[in-house]
């Protein structure tokens, strides 16, 4: 069975469709603290379909709920750079904003 007739494979999947599990000891919470320990800068890898986008999407909900805004932008084979809105969304340094990009490795 080829990956694109493959119903079950995550290019035949929305990012976020399905909701990213936590491993037991680990949740929302705990990730965006170390993230702001770290100064709010930090990386999601992993090899392709082990859920990186889908984590993003479920922080992403988080923060929107606890009053954080997200200004996203996905790169993939279609869109290979980063737009002048994001870029230009990042100068501004807004203390209720963060930032993620999901796709680094099309750069």
């Amino acid at each position: 069975m080829e990956i694109r007739t493959n119903p079950f494979s995550t290019c035949n999947w929305q990012a976020g469709a399905i909701e990213y599990i936590f491993e037991s000891e680990i949740n929302a919470d705990k990730i965006l603290e170390r993230l702001l320990l770290s100064g709010g800068v930090g990386q999601i890898v992993g090899g392709h379909g082990t859920g990186k986008s889908a984590l993003l999407e479920s922080l992403t909900r988080h923060l929107n709920k606890i009053g954080i805004n997200v200004q996203k932008i996905m790169l993939n084979d279609s869109q290979k750079k980063i737009s002048r809105d994001f870029l230009l969304s990042l100068q501004k340094r807004e203390t209720d904003t963060i930032h993620f990009l999901d796709g680094y490795e099309q750069l």
